[in-house]
């Protein structure tokens, strides 16, 4: 057993405290609060300019795996989708012309593949266009996060994880988190394939498949880890991303159980994945407060520990028979829950209701 004593007293004084007592400093830099300044003038001018008013159009900037699946009305609004390729191939006078008095909606990683250049220079000269940016991965890319928390009018963090101190002190318009949403499959898609999610022979164990990255130490060991105990749960080489819509649904329902590992205490897309397929996803305990203020209901997952990860049989064995006791009906009601609420879809329903209640109302 390990000497607490001597442990906190170690590790408080540590490099690992020290480089969060350096973020602290950081946090506290002048420059932060001019930038804060600014951006609240700017907002200032922009409400006023759509009070009373509505957005001439809703712009969703996407390509293959960012609000790809993206549906073109949603709840009545009308979404102009813009494939990040034809945003690359206009110039910037064109663009401020189309984005006129527009709400424009992407993620970090649009936002990256774009450049801060050319957005910079749009953003110049289209005073009267709302920027809005989810950002998928506050949790770990802070160099994007900081950029895309500059840039945007109204920023919205994918995870309670990463700088959000920081970045609350650049932004004041960070209204809400924002999960990721389900952006795998089209509500039309999975509307024409309800009854796969009945019929579909799931295996027992939880799947699992995840890419190597080679800073993420933690989550590698966790999931070589588990591949010692679960074949379905390990490193793969292949692109998923470059599956068909078919070959993931297909994929995903052949499952009863999910197991999430994140990067760091993100809550991955997968979550809503796992809920929309019907299957049952397995989380780390640590991000219960994230799932309780989400209004996550409590029966539609399972935590683990550490323990659990050491020797993953009983947790399998006890979730495997919530799963049969559950039946059709909690299959059902899993899916209907995430399609209801962490769609993308849904996710981007917020983005806009948001938008009209920060410059419009």
């Amino acid at each position: 057993m390990f000497n607490f004593t001597n442990i906190a007293k170690e590790i408080a004084f540590s490099d690992i405290s020290q480089v969060i007592t350096v973020t602290q400093k950081n946090n506290e830099a002048e420059i932060l609060f001019s930038i804060n300044i600014n951006k609240e003038e700017i907002y200032q001018k922009k409400k006023v300019f759509f009070a009373q008013k509505k957005f001439n159009n809703i712009y969703v900037i996407y390509n293959d795996t960012n609000y790809g699946h993206l549906s073109n009305v949603i709840n009545g609004v009308v979404i102009k989708k813009l494939e990040i390729q034809d945003f690359l191939n206009m110039d910037i006078n064109k663009l401020s012309q189309v984005f006129e008095n527009s709400l424009i909606i992407m993620t970090n990683n649009i936002f990256a593949q774009i450049g801060i250049e050319k957005l910079g220079a749009i953003y110049e000269i289209s005073p009267n266009s709302v920027w809005a940016i989810q950002d998928y991965d506050n949790h770990h890319w802070i160099e994007n996060s900081i950029q895309a928390c500059i840039f945007s009018d109204l920023y919205f963090p994918s995870h309670m994880d990463g700088e959000l101190s920081l970045l609350s002190r650049i932004n004041p318009n960070l209204p809400t988190f924002l999960p990721c949403g389900s952006n795998q499959w089209s509500k039309e898609f999975i509307h024409a394939r309800l009854e796969d999610l009945i019929s579909a022979n799931r295996s027992l164990e939880p799947l699992g498949k995840y890419y190597f990255y080679e800073k993420f130490i933690h989550r590698n060991k966790v999931i070589n880890s588990l591949n010692s105990h679960f074949k379905s749960i390990g490193i793969v080489n292949k692109d998923f991303h470059q599956l068909q819509e078919l070959e993931k649904w297909r994929e995903w329902i052949s499952h009863r159980l999910h197991w999430i590992i994140p990067t760091a205490n993100d809550l991955p897309i997968r979550f809503f994945d796992a809920l929309i397929t019907g299957g049952i996803p397995i989380v780390p305990k640590s991000l219960i407060p994230y799932l309780n203020n989400l209004a996550i209901p409590h029966e539609y997952y399972r935590t683990y520990s550490s323990l659990d990860i050491m020797d993953p049989t009983e947790l399998i064995r006890s979730t495997n028979n919530i799963f049969e006791s559950g039946g059709e009906s909690e299959i059902l009601n899993r899916h209907e829950f995430a399609m209801g609420f962490y769609h993308i879809d849904h996710v981007i329903h917020d983005v806009i209701t948001t938008a009209n209640r920060y410059y419009v109302a």
